[in-house]
């Protein structure tokens, strides 16, 4: 039967999307198409949607509190509209908002996005914008929430959903108009993949939906190259199985489910006397209410059992078996649909995994089609949505997180309460320092002020170098870049004084070597990595950037820095675990040898545990000056102090050390992307002895005679040199 289309739709141009394939990808679609599935029009067609209204007769029992936990879940997490533009700037009259450093941390972290997202261009959210005020009425009959829970509910049952997207003046969206995906066909051209969409309920009142019209959702299908394949088409078994057993069960309720008896006699009956027997005993036995009522028969009836009790058919095995298949096929965690066996711990583990593995691949899928078909389509191609994070906080982790950097001098009191949406207070703006609880401003011996040098990296004038080399000089590295780095080693020296202090005890210093045993070092380590792993990366990045703009001040057609460049990532990897592992090694060294020294004094047990928990954290000469004031007579109040003190000067050391180390990483990186075949030394302003010994100065790019940094807080650079 031919569709009915009106002739002028029928043209063989491409439209939109719909654009022309060449000859090698047609190959391959024509190839992914039986021939007997060819219609009149040579458009493919295939039964699809027929089996997904099959599928969605099956949106019952467990499916439905699978499929709509899932959809519901998704809509319900909020869909954030984004800008990205190398000047930070937005079309006049827009109102934005900066991003804190999670939700950056959290954007950038989307492979999807990376495209979008390029290095050291700012990030705002759009608060006002057409987009966000058709999301809040999509349709005259449909709101934002309705419309995103259909598309995902067709997602879980069908693998596809569909928006048809009506364009308003200036060919942006006006209405969007989620199609029931049971009510759609992709109608595929062999030169063109997808030629276009048709959409309706009856079969000569199709409507033709131009590919630019329609934004296709679909799960991947292993079968298709057109239409997706959802968790329902795995749980058709399961899904059908549920729904028998619940019949199953009603009819027991009803009639014992199967023919439970036979009366026999031996006269002839006929069919109206077996009629009237039969109505008789619905009438009287029938339904559950009439249960166990006692019966009477006459003329020589005989009863013969032949059906087995219903006790003996365990359908709620066969229940619990298929609630837990469908569960699974949805990645839905048992602990949400059912409170047996669920506690607070299994069920806070089940909802982290939940989201995790379940909702996030959704997000970012969904995501991915709203960007490209929509938004970066019809709008603009610096805009681009993105749903916050799903994935729970620990909420233990996070309070030990704000209690430490409240201890370690990472945050104020007012940081604190401005996060909890508490006012702020006179005293809150300066740490406090533990004893008698004091501001830290008033001690008469502040911690030393760092100095503050110029937010971003200046580049000098160029310098004419011997023999006629080009090369340029180069001013610190920014103070916020060791700040960064500084919080992160912080914290993580902060939860490690935790994790060490809490499984320090009379037991545990009796030997050093019992504290292998008492301490999860590895679990301390991986916390580490995690922690400063991303700052590592983000410095070598930032020295990459900086490494690409030398070189333009060099004249140098330098291409633009990667932020995923393979090699900075193995570096940043392999660097941080490296130095992770020393610094704890280092940790854990100064505690063995606080225990030697302690028993080798003759301190008593308890005298010895007490000093091992305040020399947590420092390093060997730092527990060496806490030991020589404590000698000295210093004060409970003095000692606190000072053990605050040195594990800050630890941690600015670390950063200000692995940060040069990173940045100088990414430098050499950027320069061998263009082909710069020499590199320099160059000394900090007042160098060191150790330093101005090195000769030479001038190495091939990938010699590795000298690394960086080469002592602590080290300050040199490496230069290009271009001839």
């Amino acid at each position: 039967m031919k569709i009915p289309i009106v002739s002028a739709l029928l043209d063989d141009l491409a439209v939109g999307r719909a654009v022309r394939l060449d000859r090698n990808s047609q190959r391959i679609v024509e190839a992914s198409i039986p021939r007997h599935e060819l219609n009149q029009r040579n458009w493919f067609t295939r039964s699809e949607p027929r089996e997904f209204a099959e599928l969605i007769r099956l949106y019952t029992g467990w499916v439905y509190a699978c499929a709509s936990k899932n959809a519901t879940t998704v809509a319900q997490i909020p869909l954030r509209l984004y800008a990205s533009s190398p000047e930070g700037g937005l079309r006049k009259g827009a109102t934005y908002k900066f991003l804190d450093r999670k939700q950056k941390r959290h954007l950038q972290g989307k492979a999807h996005l990376a495209q979008t997202i390029a290095l050291g261009e700012d990030i705002v959210e759009i608060t006002s914008h057409p987009w966000l005020d058709l999301m809040r009425k999509v349709n005259p009959f449909h709101n934002g929430f309705e419309m995103l829970e259909l598309m995902q509910l067709y997602l879980e049952l069908t693998g596809n959903a569909y928006w048809f997207v009506s364009r308003g003046t200036g060919g942006t969206p006006s209405e969007i108009w989620p199609l029931p995906s049971q009510h759609v066909n992709v109608r595929v051209d062999p030169s063109r993949h997808i030629s276009h969409y048709e959409y309706g309920v009856e079969q000569d009142r199709l409507q033709r939906i131009e590919t630019e019209e329609c934004a296709h959702f679909k799960f991947p299908n292993p079968q298709s190259l057109w239409y997706g394949t959802g968790p329902m088409a795995a749980a058709r078994l399961s899904g059908e199985l549920n729904i028998k057993f619940n019949e199953y069960e009603h009819s027991m309720l009803d009639n014992n489910g199967v023919m439970p008896y036979v009366l026999e006699t031996d006269d002839s009956l006929g069919t109206d006397v077996v009629n009237r027997l039969r109505q008789d005993l619905r009438r009287v036995h029938g339904g559950h209410r009439r249960a166990g009522k006692p019966g009477i028969f006459h003329s020589g009836l005989k009863v013969h059992t032949v059906a087995t009790n219903p006790k003996d058919i365990n359908y709620a095995v066969g229940q619990k078996m298929t609630k837990e298949q469908v569960a699974a096929v949805f990645g839905v965690p048992l602990s949400l649909l059912t409170t047996e066996d669920v506690n607070r711990s299994n069920a806070a583990e089940g909802n982290t995994s939940y989201m995790r593995y379940t909702i996030l691949p959704r997000l970012n899928r969904n995501e991915q089609v709203i960007n490209q078909d929509i938004i970066q389509e019809m709008y603009d191609e610096k805009l681009f949505v993105a749903y916050d994070n799903p994935i729970p906080d620990d909420v233990e982790f996070a309070l030990r997180q704000q209690t430490e950097e409240l201890n370690t001098h990472v945050r104020t009191i007012n940081e604190v309460r401005g996060q909890q949406g508490m006012d702020h207070v006179e005293w809150g703006n300066e740490p406090l320092v533990q004893g008698d609880w004091h501001n830290l401003g008033d001690e008469p011996e502040p911690l030393p002020m760092i100095e503050v040098v110029d937010a971003l990296p200046q580049i000098e004038e160029d310098e004419e170098g011997a023999e006629g080399q080009r090369r340029i000089s180069s001013k610190q590295i920014p103070e916020d870049e060791y700040l960064r780095m500084e919080a992160m080693i912080a914290q993580w020296l902060a939860i490690s004084k935790l994790v060490i202090v809490s499984n320090v005890n009379i037991s545990t210093v009796m030997s050093a070597n019992s504290l292998d045993i008492a301490i999860a070092w590895s679990e301390i380590n991986a916390q580490g990595v995690s922690l400063v792993g991303p700052e590592m990366t983000a410095a070598a990045n930032r020295g990459g950037s900086s490494g690409v703009q030398r070189l333009r001040r060099l004249r140098i057609v330098a291409p633009a820095w990667n932020v995923r460049n393979p090699r900075v990532t193995e570096w940043a990897e392999k660097r941080v675990g490296e130095r992770i592992t020393l610094i704890t090694e280092s940790t854990r060294a100064a505690i063995r040898d606080g225990i030697a020294e302690g028993l080798r004094s003759g301190a008593s047990m308890r005298q010895l545990e007490t000093e091992i928990r305040s020399q947590v954290g420092m390093n060997r000469p730092q527990m060496h000056r806490w030991r020589k004031l404590k000698a000295s007579g210093a004060s409970k109040d003095a000692l606190v102090q000072f053990e605050s003190k040195l594990l800050k000067e630890r941690a600015e050391m670390i950063a200000r050390t692995e940060t040069s180390g990173a940045f100088a990483a990414g430098n050499i990186e950027a320069y061998k992307d263009s082909g710069i075949a020499k590199k320099e030394l160059q000394l900090a302003s007042d160098p060191c002895p150790q330093c101005s010994a090195i000769s030479p100065k001038i190495y091939s790019i990938g010699d590795d005679t000298v690394t960086l940094p080469i002592h602590p807080r080290c300050r040199c650079n490496w230069m290009p040199i271009v001839e």
